[in-house]
């Protein structure tokens, strides 16, 4: 458990995350079966290998395999809680896979550390895409009436619009937005009636569905590739438009951070976020490739005083964020090459005359134009390059493009 300063770096441990069907599974050289991934035991119920674990709290497991001959409990880096209990980190098993059931052999039960996967994890590519041409978009979403609805604005006009209870939330609480190309709007509510429950509207059908897991949609890339903030604050999560795993980056076992937002570059080349560490608020950044497992602080400063908040990553790769000054978000920020963690820019969001105080930032697909919310409600765009204009003048909570 390190604290961050000036200089310092954190770990980060980058795992593949392949589509939920079951642990991977290799031939080991003595004619028994090997299984990786995490072990899972509810209750009474049996013991399971996990693809992944979805980290709702308690972790819930991915499809996996029923396993006999292992005592959890036993098992060093075990959690236990409501009568869950769960391996931190990724296990191999050898034994014989009899009807769809792992029986271990005694002594063939290996726990992989998360701190030591670091050389393996750097191997798994993740790969970028094009980034669009910088257009600014005609059409953007707003959670609206106080958090209960959700609004599209097309032409400067509201043509649509989804009652929060058809959601599945009647007091969403906390909501969080993003709207993919094509009609699909992401949001996530946390955290009734679950933690950090993602759902999507379809406006083209008027339809509404839930994904079968759990965090907060923090951003997508020019892909439609969706970057979440698993809910125990411990993982980022990255997943296919169709809800598939794609890449998992868990904060190191021994930095004692919380991570509160996330943002990635339109190509996905670059991720930063903002974690509540024990006496500081920090914003770091890394590549999602896993070239290395080192983020780069960028920013930090103690709740009561000036610290990062809402970043964004812009088609430069550079990150874009608003300073809070301690007892609330201004609208003073920054602009920082990731890279070399030199404040580029100074910025001042209040470009049009609102409130003046930021509560919410995001970045259209291109990270050319920025939309930012203010405390009374009202919207606004910026590009990257400084021109600006008002978008609403009242209303709303948070926006995305």
């Amino acid at each position: 458990m390190r604290r961050l300063t000036a200089g310092i770096v954190v770990a980060l441990i980058l795992a593949s995350c392949s589509p939920a069907t079951a642990p991977s599974t290799t031939a080991a050289s003595d004619g028994l079966t090997r299984l990786d991934g995490f072990l899972l035991q509810e209750a009474d119920g049996p013991l399971m290998i996990c693809n992944i674990l979805f980290e709702s709290y308690p972790p819930q497991c991915g499809e996996g395999t029923p396993v006999e001959g292992v005592d959890i409990l036993q098992l060093p880096g075990v959690t236990t809680d409501r009568d869950v209990s769960w391996t931190e980190d990724q296990v191999t098993l050898r034994g014989t896979l009899s009807d769809g059931v792992l029986v271990v052999e005694q002594g063939t039960t290996t726990t992989t550390s998360s701190t030591t996967s670091t050389t393996e994890a750097t191997t798994t590519a993740f790969t970028t895409v094009p980034i669009p041409d910088a257009v600014k978009p005609d059409r953007w979403v707003g959670i609206a009436d106080e958090g209960l609805e959700i609004r599209v604005v097309t032409g400067g006009q509201v043509t649509d619009t989804l009652p929060m209870y058809l959601g599945g939330a009647e007091s969403p609480g906390r909501v969080d937005l993003v709207q993919v190309d094509g009609g699909l709007v992401l949001f996530s509510v946390c955290c009734e009636p679950a933690e950090g429950q993602m759902s999507y509207w379809d406006t083209g059908t008027g339809g509404v569905d839930d994904y079968a897991f759990f965090g907060l949609v923090r951003d997508v890339d020019a892909a439609g590739r969706m970057l979440l903030v698993l809910t125990n604050g411990r993982a980022l999560e990255a997943l296919a438009p169709d809800g598939g795993e794609l890449a998992r980056w868990s904060v190191s076992p021994e930095g004692a951070l919380s991570l509160i937002d996330a943002a990635w570059s339109p190509d996905g080349a670059t991720i930063a976020f903002t974690a509540d560490g024990p006496d500081t608020v920090q914003l770091l950044a890394f590549p999602s490739n896993g070239s290395t497992a080192d983020a780069v602080l960028l920013a930090d400063g103690a709740w009561e005083q000036p610290h990062p908040e809402f970043p964004v990553v812009d088609r430069n790769g550079h990150v874009w964020y608003v300073e809070g000054d301690g007892t609330e978000t201004t609208s003073h920020g920054y602009v920082v090459d990731w890279t070399s963690s030199a404040a580029i820019d100074e910025v001042n969001y209040q470009e049009i005359l609102f409130d003046g105080r930021v509560v919410d930032m995001s970045i259209d697909s291109s990270g050319a134009f920025l939309i930012i919310t203010y405390a009374d409600g009202s919207v606004q765009w910026r590009s990257i390059d400084g021109d600006a204009g008002a978008l609403a003048t009242g209303g709303y909570t948070n926006a995305d493009w």
